[in-house]
This record gives C-alpha cells, sequence and structure tokens, in this order.
C-alpha cells in the first residue's frame, strides 16, 4: 500500500515538474510570483495562480505535474514491476 504523500512531498514533485518543463530560473521566478512555497501547498490556490500567471499556457505545466504524481504513485505502489508488467 502507498503512503499518503506530505506537504513537503507534493512542494517537491510541483517544483521538479515546473523545472522539466521550464527550467530552474523561470520556475524559481513563477514560485515566486505565485506566492511561493506556500502556494504549492494548496492545489486550488496555486492552479488558480498559476492560470492567472499563465493563461492556457498553463495547462501544460498543470498536466505535467499531473502526469509526474501517476507515475510517482504508481512507481510506489509497484516498487519492483517494470512498466511492461503494469501493462
Amino acid at each position: 500500500m502507498a503512503r499518503v504523500p506530505t506537504e513537503t512531498d507534493i512542494v517537491e514533485l510541483v517544483k521538479r515538474s515546473m523545472h522539466e518543463v521550464l527550467g530552474e530560473s523561470p520556475t524559481l521566478a513563477v514560485i515566486c510570483n505565485v506566492g511561493g512555497d506556500e502556494a504549492l501547498k494548496d492545489p486550488a490556490v496555486f492552479e488558480r495562480r498559476l492560470r492567472d500567471f499563465f493563461g492556457e499556457g498553463a495547462e501544460v505545466i498543470l498536466k505535467h505535474i499531473l502526469e509526474n504524481a501517476f507515475v510517482h504513485r504508481e512507481a510506489s505502489e509497484h516498487p519492483r514491476s517494470t512498466l511492461h508488467e503494469r501493462m
């Protein structure tokens, strides 16, 4: 059984996902502009502020965050299986 992610896990997942899409410096700038780590801890606030900042472009970042969350969840539920075995 997978453990429930902590706020720290969520913040790190969001930061890593944004870094993969935007790069390091833009990620830091965006996080600062949407309210820092505190905003990242509240998904509704983060999503609203990200959409305000990027408009429709926020969809790319949000989708990537969700994809990474899914992959992370799958890996924690099936740590020894391969992707092929899960399909």
